[in-house]
């Protein structure tokens, strides 16, 4: 603020997304590792950079394989520019056989019938995947299933509910998903829930967390994946989060109180009545401030006088303004579809945790918002892409790309080097064989 200048390079912190394409030490000098697309990060006083790497593979792809592969939507053509920018070629198409058995997995959790395989097999229609998968959607076991999914985003939880409290979650749960409801609005009616724990389900997300910081911890996971809980005793390290933004989006929920015998799940089954008290406070562990309701970032929301703290709150979260809502579902669908998010955790869009694609992420979370939050729209706009419809089977020039495989090679070497204190032993003893077991798995 005075204008002062000095070079922090040797007290900064550095990290990579990926060891295996890029390596950076104390110092910050950054080392390729191999083909694909990492990033480091410099962190220093939260204050937060980060720089991507692309390490294109060495073989050279004509261009035409890219202008003449099939494109349907957005999400084929973002797709391919990340491949040809990486000099990976496409996999050829999957198979009727293949897709039946994938999209029937991926939208209603089970294998087609004996009957439903020799139909569309002998069904000679070009858009037959395309009727396919709106049959798919229109389904009953479809909405069992994504109800199942959504279950995990929103704890319903029978070790921690009892089963009235349980059954009033999910049927209430169910009945959203039934409808299609938006997922901005289902989240405001989780995040603003009040009544009855057996008569209104949304409330029991509540239910399951007893104080303003766990429930703003949860908010924060499930609805705009951002783990926050190290702010609780420092500041976050690895995010621009402090101390006092963590117990100030807490405030939103100091308010919220209970009562009724089933305050202790799951000692006792009785019904709980979530309301918001008169008042209710947050103070800062260290400097003793009461602080007011504040969200992460942005613009803070204007509260009515009386209002409940948690409609701001829900206004702030589900706003075209906040990317994080949208970014964090549309991940959460995408990883469901295709076995992997662009950002790995699906619940960690942290911007040290950068998506291994990131237009294509902003794309589907502007595809969500443009369609008004309806999932079913985006999940088949993901089915009906052609890069859905591609076979899984690595080709020659990819057969050895393996990023999980890689970034467990890479932590176990590091692990091992920690371990041996630079012990080469170790090193020479112990990583062949972990190489050759994970070239025979």
């Amino acid at each position: 603020s005075d204008g002062r200048v000095e070079d922090v390079t040797h007290w900064a912190k550095y990290t990579s997304t990926n060891e295996s394409v890029a390596r950076i030490d104390d110092h910050g000098r950054v080392s390729i590792m191999g083909h694909g697309e990492g990033a480091v990060t410099a962190w220093f006083s939260q204050k937060i950079v980060i720089a991507r790497f692309s390490s294109p593979h060495e073989y050279k792809i004509p261009a035409e394989v890219f202008a003449e592969a099939p494109q349907r939507s957005f999400i084929d053509q973002l797709v391919l520019k990340q491949l040809q920018r990486l000099n990976l070629r496409p996999s050829p198409p999957a198979s009727d056989t293949e897709f039946l058995r994938r999209v029937f997995v991926d939208t209603i959790g089970t294998l087609p019938t004996a009957e439903e395989v020799t139909s569309f097999l002998n069904d000679q229609d070009v858009s037959k995947r395309d009727k396919l998968i709106d049959d798919l959607l229109s389904r009953p076991e479809f909405v069992d299933y994504w109800t199942y999914k959504w279950s995990d985003v929103l704890l319903i939880n029978g070790q921690r509910l009892r089963p009235a409290a349980v059954k009033a979650y999910y049927t209430w749960l169910r009945g959203k998903v039934k409808e299609n409801t938006p997922w901005d609005q289902l989240v405001r009616e989780v995040v603003t829930s009040t009544g009855s724990s057996h008569k209104n389900g949304a409330t029991n997300f509540f239910a399951l967390h007893q104080d303003p910081e766990g429930m703003s911890e949860n908010v924060a996971q499930a609805f705009l994946g951002l783990s926050i809980g190290c702010a609780k005793c420092h500041n976050h390290p690895y995010e621009t989060i402090t101390q006092e933004d963590y117990y100030s989006l807490a405030a939103y929920f100091a308010r919220v109180g209970r009562k009724g015998t089933g305050i202790s799940p799951p000692i006792s089954g009785s019904e709980e009545i979530v309301l918001i008290a008169d008042k209710g406070e947050v103070k800062h562990p260290i400097t003793g401030q009461v602080l007011d309701p504040r969200p992460l970032f942005g613009q803070t929301p204007e509260l009515s006088s009386g209002e409940d703290p948690r409609q701001a709150l829900a206004r702030w979260m589900t706003s075209d303004d906040n990317l994080f809502f949208s970014q964090v579902i549309a991940n959460r669908i995408w990883a469901e579809l295709m076995g992997r998010g662009l950002v790995e955790p699906v619940d960690d869009l942290r911007i040290t945790n950068p998506p291994s694609n990131g237009p294509l992420l902003k794309e589907l979370a502007a595809e969500l918002r443009r369609e008004k939050y309806n999932l079913k729209k985006l999940i088949r706009a993901i089915t009906l892409s052609h890069v859905y419809g591609l076979s899984s089977l690595p080709g020659e020039r990819n057969v050895a790309d393996d990023a999980e495989a890689n970034r467990s090679l890479i932590k176990h070497d590091n692990q091992l080097t920690r371990r041996s204190r630079g012990d080469v032993r170790v090193l020479v003893g112990v990583l062949p064989v972990a190489h050759v077991l994970l070239l025979r798995t």
